[in-house]
C-alpha cells in the first residue's frame, strides 16, 4: 500500500496503549516527532560541555574534553522527561514535565524505553550486523 502525505504525518498522532510494568497497568502514549527528537537530543547533549582541539599538526593533535558528571546526569535526566511528558501528552490530557519528575525513577526509565521504541529511535541489533558482517 502506498501512503499518501497526509497518512504519513498523522503517523505521529497514532497512539499505543502500553503495559508498564513498575505501574502494574497501561498508558496511553504516542511517538515523537523527529523535531522533539531533536529537542531531546539536543537537551542531553548540554551536559557534555566544550570540547577544545589544538592542532599541532596533521599527524598529531592535542585535545581537551571536559566533562562535569553532574550536569550530564542532569541533562540526561531532563531529555528523558521532556520525552516522557511529551509522549503521555496525547488524547487531550498535557502531561508537564513537573508532574513527570514526580514519578518514580523506575517509571520514567520504562515509559522512556516503550516511547523511544514506538518512536522508531532504538536501533535493532540486527541492524547493526550489517555493519559488522563478522558478527
Amino acid at each position: 500500500m502506498v501512503l499518501d502525505k497526509l497518512s504519513i504525518l498523522k503517523g505521529v498522532e497514532k497512539v499505543e496503549t502500553v503495559h508498564i510494568e513498575s505501574l502494574g497497568g497501561e498508558v496511553k502514549i504516542r511517538p515523537l516527532t523527529s523535531e522533539e527528537w531533536i529537542q531531546i537530543s539536543m537537551e542531553e547533549q548540554k551536559g557534555l560541555g566544550e570540547v577544545e582541539v589544538n592542532v599541532g599538526s596533521l599527524r598529531q593533535t592535542d585535545g581537551t574534553l571536559k566533562i562535569n558528571l553532574q550536569k550530564q546526569a542532569e541533562a540526561s535526566f531532563n531529555a528523558k522527561v521532556k520525552a516522557v511528558s511529551l509522549a503521555l501528552s496525547c488524547d487531550g490530557e498535557e502531561w508537564e514535565p513537573g508532574e513527570v519528575k514526580q514519578l518514580l525513577p523506575g517509571v520514567i526509565d520504562e515509559i522512556y524505553a516503550k516511547v523511544m521504541d514506538i518512536s522508531g529511535v532504538n536501533v535493532e541489533e540486527a541492524e547493526l550486523d550489517q555493519f559488522h558482517p563478522e558478527r
